[in-house]
């Protein structure tokens, strides 16, 4: 009867009171949905932090056993390139001392074309001033001797030097003991020429300088073999600045360096054509 009289009272609600009863049950369900809901996402978000954390913890251990690395990596580094700068500097110490030394060993030449004019150079071979000057000029076989000996003395400091320095230094050092030469050699046969006339010269002159640095040189000028020294020094002291300073590009070095060299072979060919 009781079931009879709760069905026929659950029948006879009305559609308000049968909401408010399933609404209740709805909240209840909802909440504790709710409920359990935060406590799984507190559980899983502890879990993902605890995940986190160990990723974290794994990813600074190694960045610091990289940064280790670098570091490490970075001070041999540095310490190569200490070494290898104070070889360059090394190297240009012992190279401009031996730019004094070919100077100082053709100086008796330089002097020569300085003091006297052209047309003097041959009428002037018997007086004192003359036979002084030619006679602290080296002769040939020293003269070959001392200038092999300053090559081979800097050669060992070429790997330290740019190609392009290099062979400027050789052509200071060919133009500079060929001067003496051909002054000793022409002297002994009473035909001493203008000396840019001569092909050699010439060549290692248009080696060194393009043609708007040779138009600014006055070659008929008394004291135009010196300009010419001087300019080649000025040219052999700023490649040795950058050297310093390391400021050069060794691929630009070497390509700058391939006239030079072709030079010195001319003047290598021209002396073997006229000695035959």
């Amino acid at each position: 009867m009781k079931d009879f009289i709760f069905k026929k009272g659950l029948i006879n609600m009305n559609i308000s009171e049968f909401i408010g009863v399933l609404g209740g049950a709805t909240a209840l369900a909802t909440g504790l949905a709710t409920f359990f809901t935060k406590i799984i996402l507190k559980n899983v978000s502890i879990e993902w932090q605890k995940q986190a954390n160990l990723e974290i913890e794994e990813f600074r251990s190694k960045l610091n056993e990289k940064t280790d690395q670098l570091k490490k990596i970075l001070s041999n580094s540095s310490d190569v390139h200490s070494l290898a700068q104070n070889k360059r500097l090394e190297a240009v110490n012992i190279l401009w001392q031996n730019v004094i030394k070919i100077r100082n060993l053709n100086k008796s030449a330089t002097f020569f074309y300085l003091i006297f004019k052209p047309k003097e150079y041959n009428k002037k071979l018997d007086n004192n001033i003359n036979n002084e000057i030619l006679a602290t000029t080296p002769n040939i076989e020293e003269l070959s001797s001392k200038t092999n000996e300053i090559m081979a003395d800097v050669e060992i400091y070429r790997p330290f030097l740019n190609e392009y320095l290099w062979g400027l230094f050789s052509i200071y050092n060919s133009f500079s003991s060929r001067l003496t030469y051909k002054l000793k050699e022409n002297s002994k046969k009473k035909n001493i020429n203008i000396w840019y006339k001569d092909d050699g010269l010439d060549y290692l002159i248009k080696a060194v300088f393009n043609s708007e640095e040779l138009d600014l040189i006055e070659f008929d000028s008394p004291n135009s073999i010196k300009i010419v020294i001087d300019k080649m020094e000025e040219k052999i002291i700023s490649e040795c600045a950058k050297i310093v300073s390391g400021d050069f590009a060794m691929k630009k070095s070497i390509n700058q360096s391939r006239k030079l060299k072709e030079a010195l072979i001319r003047v290598e060919d021209l002396d073997f054509i006229n000695k035959k």
